[in-house]
């Protein structure tokens, strides 16, 4: 069963907390708590405690030579530096560290059709190889962006009863935010919103899909599931996209630093 996402959002979201499975995920309401200590950096000795991080991405956190064979790829030493991209800058900072990165260059949320099938984010290959160099303690996901960008599919509805359409939006994230949890039932799970790019954030897709649209649903995926999430459409890109992008979309050296602060700065004032 379905909600149609027809009927107003005060109605689909209460049906949908109503009828939801939660023998699959634990749904209490999530907080970031400042009073929490166990992301705290430092060990009682002093010295620095690392934490492991993976990245599901696309494009946008690809490398060649960092992510697995066979994976499609957009960033090469003559676009930029590997010490340049904002996972690599994130694992510099001192209490964090690469582990694996699934990244797929062009690679979508939702199952559109003419893709590779392991390409999807919600393939059990890419979730798999986030583990590739040991299970870790962090996972970032950042997807969206083809989504809306390649016209793949309609946003579609918000599951129910573990029913997820994979060829829609809200069901293909639904359920790569449950099988992350699945798989990596210790790990933080941090979701980021579309990286703000040329188009206007409402301008709407062939499907009259805005980044907006993808944004909330992302967001209120991840209130739902009970991971956290980050906004990354104020990062400070969206300032001079031309200035900090080379094409419009892909982040150069300087919109590359922007991301890994914001991230960064972001999971330590809310302790994630």
């Amino acid at each position: 069963m379905f909600l149609c996402v027809s009927c107003s959002d005060h109605d689909f979201v209460e049906e949908y907390e109503k009828k939801v499975s939660r023998d699959t995920v634990n749904i209490i309401e999530s907080g970031d708590s400042t009073s929490d200590t166990s992301n705290d950096s430092t060990v009682n000795d002093g010295t620095v405690k690392f934490r492991t991080f993976s990245v599901l991405g696309n494009s946008i956190s690809t490398y060649s030579g960092y992510i697995p064979n066979g994976y499609a790829n957009y960033y090469t030493p003559s676009r930029l530096s590997v010490e340049d991209t904002w996972w690599m800058l994130l694992s510099a900072k001192g209490d964090l560290e690469l582990a694996s990165n699934a990244s797929w260059s062009g690679s979508t949320v939702a199952n559109k059709g003419g893709s590779s099938m392991k390409s999807f984010f919600t393939s059990d290959e890419r979730i798999n190889a986030l583990a590739a160099n040991g299970v870790p303690d962090i996972i970032f996901v950042l997807g969206g962006t083809n989504d809306w960008g390649a016209n793949s599919g309609n946003l579609g509805d918000y599951p129910i009863d573990d029913n997820y359409d994979l060829k829609t939006f809200r069901g293909a994230y639904s359920y790569l935010v449950v099988q992350l949890k699945k798989r990596y039932p210790d790990t933080s799970i941090i979701c980021c919103s579309i990286l703000p790019r040329r188009q206007s954030r409402t301008q709407k897709n062939s499907c009259g899909v805005t980044q907006m649209d993808i944004d909330e649903s992302i967001k209120y995926i991840c209130h739902f599931y009970n991971v956290h999430f980050i906004d990354m459409s104020v990062c400070g890109i969206e300032e001079n996209i031309g200035a900090f992008t080379i094409d419009g979309l892909h982040p150069n050296k300087a919109g590359m630093a922007i991301v890994s602060d914001y991230i960064y700065n972001q999971m330590k004032s809310r302790n994630l």
